[in-house]
C-alpha cells in the first residue's frame, strides 16, 4: 500500500508542469505509526531517500521558492547540491540531512533559513553556507550547527532581522555575556532576538553594556532563576532594549545536585543589590510578558514584582506554572 501511495506521489511531482513555489517533507519516526512495521519503515524510507532528490531537482527547474525537509528518522536524509543551484530559493528549513554543498552557489535571493541537526561533506561548514547568504533577515539555528560557524561569519549578516539561536552549539556548556552582546551588536538591524540556554550556564558575572533601540521582541529560553548570573543576563538583555515591545521567558531549572557541582547553590541576587542596579526604567513600551513553567520561587516574584512595579503599558500578561 505504502509503495503504491509512494509511485503515485513520484508519478505527480516529475510530471508536474506548472510552477510550484513551495514543497514540504516531512518523514514521520519510526515510532510515530505503531501500525508500520520496521521493515515496512525502512522500505518506506528507502523509496524517499532514492527520490527526493529526484523531487527536488523538478521542482527547482520549475521555479521553486520555499523548500523544507524535516527528517524525524534515526537516519539522515541525504540531499544533493541541486537545491543551491536555484536562485529563486527565497525560505530553506532542514532538519537531520546532510547537504552536499558546493563551492560556491548563488543564494542572494535567500531571506529565511531555518536547520537543526545538519552536516556537509568533508572540509564544508555552516559557515560556508550563510557567507553565500548574504540578504538573509531571518535565521534559526538548533543544536550540532553553531560549532561549524564564528561569531565574525553570522556578524556579516548585516539584513539579519530575526535570530534564533541554540546557544550550546556555538559556546558549548558556558557563555560569557560581554561575548554574546558583541555578536549581538554586531546585528544592526535586528528586530526579534530568540536565545535558548538550555544546557548552557552564563559564565562571567561582567556586566553587558549595549543598546539595542531597535529590537521589539525578546525570548529567552532555559533560564535557571537560582543562578544570579543568568538573572542577570536577564535584566541586562531586558534594559539594553529601550524600545523592547514583546518579553517571553521560558524557565529551566538544573537538577539540584547538578547545581551544587557547578557551585551554583540557591542564591538571592535581588539582596545583594546586583539587579535592582540594572536600569529598568527603559521598559515604557513593554505590552506583552509571557513566563512559562515558574515554580514560585522567591527570585521569580521578585522579577514580577520589578515588572509590574515599573511605569509601563503592559497589555498582557501571562504566566504558565510548572507542574512539577
Amino acid at each position: 500500500m505504502y509503495q503504491f501511495y509512494m509511485l503515485h506521489m513520484n508519478n505527480i511531482i516529475l510530471g508536474v508542469k506548472s510552477p510550484v513555489t513551495r514543497f514540504s517533507l516531512h518523514v514521520p519516526s519510526e515510532q510515530s505509526n505503531n501500525r508500520v512495521s520496521t521493515s515496512e519503515y525502512r522500505g518506506i524510507y528507502a523509496m524517499i531517500q532514492s527520490n527526493i532528490n529526484g523531487w527536488i531537482r523538478r521542482l527547482t527547474g520549475i521555479g521553486l521558492r520555499e523548500l523544507t525537509v524535516v527528517n524525524m528518522s534515526k537516519q539522515c536524509l541525504k540531499l544533493h547540491s541541486t537545491i543551491f543551484s536555484c536562485e529563486t530559493i527565497t525560505h530553506l528549513q532542514f532538519r537531520n540531512c546532510r547537504l552536499g554543498l558546493p563551492a560556491r552557489f548563488p543564494f542572494t535571493k535567500l531571506l529565511r533559513l531555518e536547520c537543526e541537526d545538519i552536516s556537509f561533506g568533508p572540509r564544508r561548514r555552516f559557515g560556508d553556507f550563510i557567507r553565500e547568504c548574504p540578504l538573509l533577515e531571518d535565521l534559526k539555528i538548533g543544536d550540532n550547527i553553531m560549532s561549524d560557524v564564528t561569531n565574525d561569519e553570522i556578524g556579516r549578516l548585516k539584513e539579519l532581522k530575526i535570530f534564533h539561536v541554540y546557544l550550546y552549539g556555538l559556546y558549548g556548556e558556558t557563555v560569557s555575556g560581554p561575548t554574546l552582546f558583541t555578536l549581538l551588536e554586531s546585528l544592526p538591524k535586528l528586530k526579534e532576538r530568540h536565545l535558548d540556554f538550555k544546557n548552557c550556564w552564563v559564565s562571567s558575572r561582567d556586566r553587558m553594556f549595549a543598546t539595542f533601540s531597535g529590537l521589539d521582541s525578546l525570548s529567552l529560553r532555559g533560564i535557571d532563576f537560582s543562578i544570579s548570573k543568568e538573572i542577570l543576563c536577564v535584566y541586562d538583555s531586558i534594559g539594553c532594549s529601550p524600545n523592547l515591545r514583546n518579553l517571553r521567558i521560558m524557565v529551566s531549572y538544573v537538577d539540584e545536585v547538578i547545581a551544587l557541582y557547578l557551585g551554583f547553590g540557591n542564591v538571592d541576587p535581588f539582596d545583594s543589590g546586583e539587579a535592582k542596579s540594572v536600569i529598568m526604567g527603559r521598559l515604557r513600551k513593554l505590552v506583552s510578558v509571557e513566563l512559562e513553567l515558574f515554580k514560585g520561587s522567591k527570585n521569580e516574584l521578585c522579577f514580577i514584582k520589578h515588572i509590574l512595579g515599573r511605569d509601563i503599558s503592559l497589555e498582557k500578561m501571562g504566566v504558565q506554572k510548572t507542574r512539577c
